[in-house]
């Protein structure tokens, strides 16, 4: 299975001028009302001990439409049942929704990026934000690095020691460790594998060398002709000739990549490619030069000499960098933490590299790696704790993205011992990460007002985008209750304790017990694997409203304009996944993304269970029946026939979804409201001893149609838009029918259908598509009338 579509024959996927492609995926967005509802005032919520509001239970059934990826469990008198938790999260979601509350369970950390090659168009804002935009304030003189600890007060990091004036680190490439002899059995070797003399890289690391060696000659003559030039060099022509080296046209990952590099050799059939690659950076390195000259006021010999060094210097790099790109990475790469001693130059520069202290070699400090991304070419040597420092607190924050993002980090998950390496706020690991480096856990970091905020195993780590979800929903009520936190009851947050009723804490009103499964269930009980993606609210083009047809990404970083105007980041709503008519079959590949899941047959199950509640209000009974079954809206007195038509075929193609693998279509099931039991509230004996039940059928006080005319009636009031949203809802709830003659081109009006499987697909070079969107997607919503502005 693959993306499910079907085009013309005559017609391929059309390619418009920006490129940008509409699709439709696995999920969907419902918008966020424009305002929240709080009915409740913080001093005057409902009382648990209080008689004089409904209390009972509701029966319920569980029609399977589908299979369902759910735990099966079994009690000592081998029943089946499963966990009423599973039936609580949908219920609580459909009635945050339905009652227009503050969404609680949305992620609400702060989400993390990383853009080096502007895969976001954000490079410029990650450098900018990380001080490392220039020249001038570099990586090694902008990103702190320390030694995490922890005591009774939490976590902490000790600052390393400056390596020389103004760098905190310094960063050795590969070439430079093999020449010194320190590359073997304690440093792993980023390339080649450590157990096999590979000949070809022991002669790429030698090429590499002799370049290196003429490089080191024309440092000390640029270093020579700098000082004589002293006085002609001005600050503002320093920063000129920066800005010229970090232009598009000069930087490596933009101009010395794969692709472009292959693209030369295919042009030049008769030479090796090692003489196309020279030949295209020769030219590009002409066009550096010409550049620099243009920057020259007096055209003195000694200054043309000077930008001839500079850029024969920038060709000799860019020619060690396109050497580094065909070299293959060490697949049993190691990372790792190492006390080394070090002897330094006059200039700063690491002249030695031992394991033990020698007569030469005194300087303490520690070689560190974490990884040998396809990027990596440089292994860092970080200075000793600093003694004098008391260190910097890591905030709480800082502590709970880390972990989040760690959680996304699908390559350590096939490799335990790079894993465990960046597990460092476990605490079982970190006790022996610490066991192994007692000197504390080497990280990477950006101190704010003496707290540690940004932090990462590398120097060039995810740091928050300047909005988090939250910052863009319509303001939290801090002295008033929604309808969901009054119901569900709510614990202290720890994320928010500005606001005062998060200090606070409120017990449920509901109740939810397990769910009766048929004895012949652990029959139809099997295991398979899908292929599960966990999309992130980070997949900002999906995420997020988006300009039409425009190239830019909005993004949580903000700052686009469009026409003129800037653009506020504006999120596209409640996500939910798509009720498909049949289970589709998952791909096997690649196997770091396959996960395992339980699935039960629906094979005719049916089943069983109930929902108790305490001293609820008529109108918060006829939320919950609603969010039970919002079928039941569809039949009442007053809407019944006169909101929505075709009633009928509505409500039999309307489904709830509960368990895993709903992007497959799993865990499609329909909820029928058998019976509402009141409890009695007479003074009988019986009632006095133990609570007895009427059905609501009894009762000729209550119609359950009444109870939800009385909430939607109440809503109305807050929001007269209410009934669209209402719409808005009930559309999330339909069979999402695919019409496969449709053409589907990635335009607007016919958009490319994706689904997982998608993503286990090959390219035309037998290569695996990438694993996240492609940034000319734009997500392609489901249209409804709701429009809170």
């Amino acid at each position: 299975m693959g993306t499910n579509s079907k085009t013309h024959k005559d017609k391929p996927y059309t390619k418009r001028d920006n490129n940008i492609q509409y699709v439709t995926l696995p999920y969907d967005f419902m918008p966020f009302p424009k305002q929240f509802y709080y009915p409740y005032a913080m001093d005057s919520l409902p009382s648990h001990a209080r008689q004089r509001d409904l209390s009972g239970y509701i029966e319920y059934t569980i029609r399977p439409e589908s299979d369902m990826a759910i735990e099966l469990r079994e009690t000592p008198e081998k029943k089946y049942y499963i966990s009423g938790s599973n039936i609580r999260g949908k219920i609580r979601s459909n009635l945050e929704i339905l009652s227009q509350s503050y969404p609680r369970f949305i992620n609400r950390t702060p989400m993390l990026y990383r853009d080096i090659t502007n895969s976001l168009g954000l490079s410029e804002n990650y450098r900018t934000r990380l001080d490392i935009a220039n020249e001038t304030n570099g990586l090694e003189k902008s990103i702190q690095v320390g030694f995490l600890r922890k005591d009774d007060d939490g976590y902490y990091v000790i600052p390393a020691k400056k390596i020389t004036n103004d760098k905190f680190f310094l960063s050795i490439k590969e070439h430079r460790l093999r020449d010194m002899g320190v590359i073997g059995d304690k440093v792993s070797s980023l390339f080649g594998n450590d157990d096999n003399d590979n000949n070809y890289i022991a002669n790429m690391f030698a090429k590499i060398n002799m370049i290196q060696k003429e490089i080191d000659k024309i440092t000390k003559k640029i270093e020579l002709l700098k000082a004589d030039l002293s006085v002609h060099l001005t600050k503002n022509m320093k920063k000129q000739i920066s800005d010229i080296f970090f232009m598009d046209d000069y930087s490596f990952l933009k101009s010395i990549n794969r692709n472009k590099l292959n693209a030369e050799k295919n042009k030049m059939q008769n030479v090796s490619r090692t003489e196309a690659i020279n030949n295209y950076i020769l030219n590009i390195k002409e066009n550096l030069l010409s550049s620099l000259k243009v920057l020259a006021k007096n055209d003195s010999n000694e200054m043309n000499e000077y930008f001839e060094c500079l850029a024969k210097r920038w060709m000799l790099k860019a020619q060690i960098h396109a050497t580094y790109l065909y070299m293959q990475s060490n697949k049993k790469f190691s990372p790792y933490q190492l006390l080394v001693f070090f002897n330094q130059s006059a200039n700063g520069g690491i002249e030695n590299i031992e394991f033990s202290p020698t007569e030469s070699s005194k300087n303490k400090g520690y070689l560190y790696n974490s990884t040998n991304a396809s990027s990596k070419r440089s292994h860092y040597l970080v200075g000793e704790p600093d003694g004098y420092h008391s260190g910097f607190k890591v905030d709480d924050t800082a502590i709970i993205s880390y972990e989040e993002n760690l959680k996304k980090m699908k390559s350590t998950d096939d490799n335990k011992e790079i894993k465990d390496f960046y597990n460092i706020f476990n605490k079982e690991n970190f006790d022996r990460l610490i066991k192994a480096n007692p000197v504390g856990i080497i990280v990477f970091f950006k101190p704010d007002n003496n707290k540690v905020i940004k932090m990462g195993r590398t120097p060039y780590f995810k740091i928050p985008y300047k909005n988090s979800i939250t910052d863009l929903l319509p303001l939290k009520s801090n002295n008033r209750l929604d309808y969901a936190d009054s119901l569900f009851g709510y614990v202290a947050d720890k994320l928010d304790q500005d606001n005062p009723l998060e200090k606070t804490a409120y017990k449920s009103r509901i109740r939810f017990s397990p769910i009766d499964a048929s004895e012949k269930s652990i029959e139809d009980y099997n295991d398979e694997k899908f292929m599960l993606h966990t999309p992130s609210a980070t997949s900002n083009a999906m995420y997020l409203k988006q300009t039409h047809n425009s190239k830019k990404i909005i993004t949580y970083e903000g700052g686009i304009s469009y026409n003129g105007k800037e653009i506020k980041p504006e999120p596209n709503g409640y996500k939910y996944y798509h009720i498909l008519d049949t289970e589709q079959e998952s791909a096997k590949e690649p196997k770091k993304l396959i996960s395992e899941r339980k699935v039960l047959r629906v094979n005719n199950q049916e089943l069983s269970g109930k929902v108790y509640f305490k001293n609820l209000t008529q109108q918060e009974l006829g939320l919950l029946l609603l969010s039970l079954d919002i079928r039941e809206f569809l039949k009442t007195n007053t809407y019944s026939n006169k909101y929505i038509q075709n009633n009928d075929c509505i409500i039999e193609g309307l489904f709830e979804q509960i368990g895993g693998a709903k992007p497959y279509g799993y865990g499609k099931v329909q909820i029928d409201i058998v019976d509402i039991k009141l409890e009695k509230t007479d003074s009988s004996f019986e009632s006095l001893m133990e609570a007895t039940y009427n059905s609501i059928s009894e009762e000729h006080k209550y119609n359950k149609y009444d109870l939800i005319d009385a909430f939607i009636a109440e809503m109305t009031k807050h929001d007269r838009k209410y009934l669209d949203y209402l719409k808005a809802y009930i559309d999330s709830k339909i069979y999402n029918s695919h019409d496969e003659h449709k053409l589907e081109d990635g335009s607007y009006k016919h958009p490319l259908r994706i689904t997982w499987n998608y993503f286990s697909q090959k390219d035309e070079k037998g290569k695996a598509k990438q694993v996240g969107y492609p940034k000319t997607w734009r997500l392609k919503l489901k249209k409804n009338n709701y429009n809170p502005s």
